[in-house]
């Protein structure tokens, strides 16, 4: 999930907790299994940077160019470096970006458990459960 995405789900979580007293909780779980998944991508994917696991055979080479013809298109394909899924592109503090994606979804899915766990009283949040 993309920061901008995660960004966008976090502030639907929060307007849900404001508008929908009563329907928290199922929003909550939902998001959280977005969340989850999320995790579960990005630990493969930190796993295949780490090499725990086998990565995918071949990855995908920038799209840059635009051929016209099929002769073009080859040659793009055949002088252009593929992505080297099995090594970090980019980091910062020491976490790749599939491992920070990890991070930020798992602690996502503790915030929406936290949500959809929290005391109600009459489809609204009880008095004093801050």
């Amino acid at each position: 999930m993309a920061v901008t995405t995660r960004a966008f789900a976090g502030f639907v979580l929060v307007v849900a907790v404001a508008v929908l007293g009563a329907a928290l909780p199922w929003t909550a779980l939902v998001f959280g299994i977005v969340f989850a998944v999320s995790a579960a991508f990005a630990f493969y994917h930190v796993g295949v940077e780490q090499h725990w696991f086998a990565g995918p055979s071949t990855c995908t080479a920038s799209g840059a160019g635009h051929a016209k013809t099929v002769e073009e298109m080859k040659k793009l394909i055949l002088n252009s470096a593929p992505v080297q899924c099995d090594q970090v592109q980019w980091s910062l503090f020491g976490l790749s970006m599939a491992g920070w994606n990890l991070v930020v979804s798992l602690a996502m899915v503790a915030c929406c458990i936290a949500a959809a766990l929290r005391p109600r009283v009459g489809g609204r949040l009880r008095e004093g459960a801050a």
